[in-house]
């Protein structure tokens, strides 16, 4: 039985999503949720783990880039699928360069299913069929492991702490809840973060974190 897990905005075509994985016998769908903060606290709290996540690209709070970036840095044994309405290599290009195993356009979800599962298992990169004569270089190039600049100093908890600030809209205390820490906590990470490279806000925090390859977002 393979565990997977839908992240999907628009709950109707979710629920959908849904009502076809229910009909496989091989597939059991453990959570559908709307948005990247619901996802990362459900795997934060879960005693179970999908083994594949299918993950729209535009969404409210966290896009599909940036969730796929997180997903590829906390949990590496889960594999991310695009899942999109984009037919557009830069989208592509985006979600296998944050650590993505596959894109499927939506409308082709259940024609492609199997096959991508099977690919992504054998631990290949699958993309929709509509894109058979993409560029071969587009599907080498996932390059998750970003390695900070020497320079960079920052705790783990820092770095998490500045990869949510920056990926996210969520707020502190949404923050909080998720790396398992008091809100009174955040400030001193933010006391850190101004001492070493004087970053004083939200807006700095998302500079900074796409300078040094912290977070990745979707270019739409």
């Amino acid at each position: 039985m393979i565990k997977v897990a839908l992240v999907e905005d628009h709950e109707l075509f979710r629920k959908g999503l849904v009502s076809i994985l229910s009909n496989k016998k091989n597939v059991e769908v453990i959570f559908d949720v709307s948005n990247g903060f619901e996802l990362i606290c459900k795997l934060n709290f879960s005693k179970q783990y999908p083994r594949i996540i299918f993950v729209d690209i535009k969404m409210p709070i966290m896009d599909g880039v940036a969730l796929t970036h997180y997903l590829s840095k906390h949990y590496p044994n889960i594999y991310t699928i695009a899942l999109s309405m984009y037919s557009n290599e830069d989208k592509i290009e985006d979600m296998i360069s944050a650590g993505a195993k596959g894109y499927i356009i939506k409308t082709n979800f259940d024609k492609h299913f199997n096959e991508a599962i099977e690919t992504v298992l054998a631990k290949n990169i699958f993309i929709d069929k509509s894109f058979q004569n993409m560029d071969s270089m587009v599907l080498r190039k996932n390059n998750n492991n970003i390695i900070l600049e020497d320079f960079i100093e920052l705790s783990k908890k820092e770095e998490h702490f500045l990869e949510l600030c920056a990926g996210t809209d969520c707020d502190y205390s949404e923050i909080a809840k998720i790396m398992h820490v008091a809100e009174s906590t955040l400030k001193n990470y933010k006391k850190s973060l101004n001492e070493k490279y004087s970053l004083t806000n939200r807006a700095s925090y998302i500079r900074f974190a796409l300078q040094h390859g912290i977070i990745r977002i979707a270019r739409l």
